[in-house]
């Protein structure tokens, strides 16, 4: 049963290498343009299978849907009114698009934000709480630090029609990214109960754990290529190092 998810996963590892290579040093090439979609979507399905390892299967769809609906949705009214992120348009590099107006892969990256810190603010906060909730929102917003320069600036994944203080990008964005995370965090926390988690958890743990620095690793290395956005790189992996180093100190300690 387990032999599919695990093929899952190696496919994912495949793409994430190429797509450090291709898209990381810009040679990727317009024709293949549709991989970041498949990317996103493998990506979130990661999520999705340490959802399915952390809770039951009816609680677990649950969560999947939740994220994936809610930041949706809350993308469409940042996207259409400007509302809580800021004024902003995608293009047409992410696929096609719900209501002419969000990629339905933005749905799956979520569901990647949300359990990849998730998996590494638990190592942190074992107990959970209010804590655990308020960490788990950082962490998404320090991922956002190095992914919104990187895919407005090198990429053009979307567009932002006003300015700010970091990279162009609107304060109001990485707000937007806490309070959406925080939200989400929030129903988590409300429906997890330790004696619920499904048989592998430990691995799928361990997998989610480390696919926050994967992410954040690609978009560092396509933000050396593109050149420029020094202060993204230096800020996100020092913020990173300093969430791994606790839940690095963390597990030593339990």
């Amino acid at each position: 049963m387990s032999k599919w998810k695990d093929r899952i996963y190696l496919l994912f590892l495949f793409w994430y290498a190429v797509g450090v290579i291709l898209v990381g040093f810009a040679l990727l090439p317009s024709w293949l343009e549709w991989a970041n979609s498949v990317f996103l979507v493998l990506a979130g399905l990661i999520g999705v299978l340490y959802f399915y390892h952390l809770f039951p299967p009816a609680k677990a769809t649950v969560v999947v849907f939740v994220i994936y609906i809610f930041s949706s949705f809350m993308e469409y009214l940042g996207s259409a009114y400007g509302i809580l992120f800021g004024e902003y348009d995608y293009t047409d590099r992410f696929g096609y698009k719900l209501f002419g107006m969000i990629p339905f892969t933005i749905g799956f990256a979520w569901l990647l934000v949300i359990a990849s810190t998730h998996a590494l603010t638990k190592r942190i906060t074992p107990s959970g709480g209010v804590w655990y909730v308020v960490l788990g929102s950082l962490a998404a917003v320090v991922m956002d630090l190095i992914i919104d320069p990187v895919a407005f600036k090198a990429n053009e994944y979307w567009i932002w029609r006003e300015g700010g203080l970091y990279y162009d990008i609107p304060w109001t964005n990485f707000m937007g990214w806490f309070v959406v995370a925080f939200l989400l965090h929030a129903v988590i926390w409300g429906m997890e109960k330790r004696e619920e988690r499904q048989t592998d958890f430990e691995r799928w743990e361990r997998r989610t754990y480390w696919l926050y620095g994967m992410m954040i690793f690609m978009f560092i290395v396509t933000a050396m290529a593109a050149g420029g956005l020094w202060g993204a790189i230096f800020l996100s992996f020092f913020l990173t190092g300093v969430l791994y180093g606790f839940a690095e100190r963390r597990l030593k300690e339990s």
